[in-house]
């Protein structure tokens, strides 16, 4: 917010300042002197009432700033695209040299912050046992549980991401250049597991089979199934 300074200029009369000459000697000088008196008295109400007036409005043009800055930072911080909750989108990383992160929109408070459900890279996810895993594909990402809160004015733009079963195979990355999701991340623990490996809680084995669903809907005619007897490498 831009600050004001206003300076207040303090006015003079001339007539102070003149040396004073000697009046005739006559009996209506103090009535003279008394008219005057009064007139500077109501000088002086003015000027109050005008230095009243003028920090009256000064203090509205400030408020009517406030309430300006206000609106535009809403304004800014307004989702590029107007990602509702549920959708998947690119958030900025801290690092410009890194790459986004993504996550799954799963609250909105108001326009200024959002609870996101987050993916993670290969390299960003520690190991237990330390070192980093080593990803299968270019697109891949892991699913997790981590939810976290983050300004809303991070959110870059929608993105894709494909979930794919373990019994298919991967799409072409030509045909289908988005991210592919086939382990889930435990944060907590620092391990991998398949999407459908274990029975997950309160509700999340759901979640994850629905999203499935989605893909299968969406690229299911261009999903091979995986040969028997034949597993991803990482496996």
């Amino acid at each position: 917010m831009v600050n004001r300074r206003f300076t207040q200029v303090a006015t003079s009369d001339d007539e102070d300042d003149a040396p004073l000459q000697s009046p005739p000697q006559s009996k209506q000088q103090p009535k003279r002197k008394r008219m005057k008196l009064l007139y500077e008295d109501d000088d002086e109400e003015e000027d109050n009432n005008e230095k009243s007036k003028e920090d009256k409005n000064n203090e509205e043009e400030l408020q009517e700033d406030e309430e300006e800055e206000k609106e535009e930072a809403l304004a800014e911080a307004k989702p590029v695209g107007d990602p509702v909750r549920e959708d998947l989108v690119l958030l900025i990383h801290e690092d410009s040299e890194q790459k986004p992160y993504v996550a799954i929109i799963k609250r909105q408070d108001g326009s200024m912050m959002m609870t996101g459900q987050w993916f993670y890279s290969p390299e960003e996810a520690p190991k237990k046992g330390g070192g980093s895993w080593m990803p299968i594909d270019t697109r891949e990402l892991f699913y997790s549980f981590h939810q976290d809160e983050v300004p809303a004015v991070s959110i870059m733009h929608k993105c894709i991401t494909h979930f794919i079963p373990p019994h298919k195979q991967l799409p072409k990355q030509k045909q289908y250049p988005e991210f592919i999701i086939q382990k889930l991340y435990d944060v907590e623990e620092r391990k991998l597991f398949r999407l459908t490996d274990m029975e997950f809680h309160n509700g999340e084995q759901k979640e994850i089979s629905v999203l499935i669903d989605k893909t299968l809907r969406h690229i299911g005619n261009d999903l091979l199934d995986i040969e028997t007897g034949q597993a991803p490498a990482e496996w």
